[in-house]
């Protein structure tokens, strides 16, 4: 059975370090589109902190955003939308607070901050990376009275969650998670992204793919980091790029080029061109 379609997670395997995707796999996404192939960006982020080249190039169609909580068609401009409700919104609030931390909520394709909790200190305290850091700082909305903007907020995409240490994030998890209704997808240290139970990154891209008529055996996802779990392991294929964490690389069928070296005509070489059971 062959390939038709590509899910691929942004930061740390399209995208490389510097936030850019190397030229050679540009190249790869376009012919990928001449011959129907669907090149889905998969990632964590909102959809308006995906950058304007992925948004605005003709050669992608569809992306699923917030790990999975969104899913949109940007020819026909229709998102799907699997959120918190209030109820569970305040709960991930309510618990996230009670473990000291600082929290953003993913809402209508932006990220909003309590403008009050913008201090370096904030994020220094709590390991968050400067990459992250300078990311919320700079594209994050704030918001005044962070307590009335939640109050009545539905449709919540995603929370993001830093936590102070990993001790406290692992049983920040374990609470969140305890009554079925969340997930929590810990990236790395003490970040949790969480979001509902039914979103995730693995549902939305057999959602996607049913929808397009293609079988979840005619699938390939690839990322680097934990809230990339569930799409490579929902997928026929599921690939870790060589810069991938431990966890993700463990629950590979294969572990690729890191995103250093254009994985995308990496994957397009070997899976969709070449031989479907290349050893890598």
């Amino acid at each position: 059975m062959g390939y038709k379609i590509l899910f691929s997670d942004l930061d740390g395997t399209f995208l490389r370090h510097d936030m850019t995707a190397s030229p050679t796999d540009w190249d790869t996404v376009h012919q990928m589109a001449e011959e129907g192939i669907p090149f889905v960006p998969c990632t964590g982020r909102v959809y308006s902190e995906i950058p304007e080249e992925l948004r605005e190039d003709p050669a992608i169609r569809y992306y699923i955003s917030a790990n999975g909580a969104v899913t949109y068609d940007k020819a026909t401009d229709t998102r799907t939308v699997c959120g918190l409700d209030n109820r569970l919104l305040h709960q991930v609030i309510d618990t996230a607070e009670a473990f000291g931390a600082l929290y953003f909520v993913r809402h209508g394709g932006r990220t909003h901050a309590d403008a009050n909790r913008q201090a370096d200190e904030e994020y220094t305290s709590r390991g968050v990376k400067d990459y992250d850091r300078i990311f919320l700082q700079e594209r994050a909305v704030r918001v005044a009275d962070f307590a009335a903007f939640t109050r009545d907020l539905e449709d919540t995409e995603m929370v993001i969650v830093f936590l102070p240490n990993v001790e406290a994030t692992a049983a920040c998890k374990s609470a969140l998670e305890a009554g079925g209704e969340i997930h929590a997808a810990n990236s790395y240290g003490t970040l949790l992204e969480v979001f509902h139970a039914k979103a995730g990154k693995g549902n939305a891209l057999l959602k996607l793919a049913e929808t397009l008529g293609i079988a979840r055996g005619e699938t390939i996802a690839v990322g680097d980091t934990g809230n990339d779990i569930s799409s490579i392991t929902a997928a026929g294929l599921g690939l870790a790029v060589g810069n991938a964490t431990d966890p993700l690389k463990a629950a590979a069928d294969a572990v690729i080029v890191p995103n250093t070296a254009s994985p995308i005509t990496y994957i397009y070489e070997t899976y969709f061109k070449g031989d479907s059971h290349a050893e890598v």
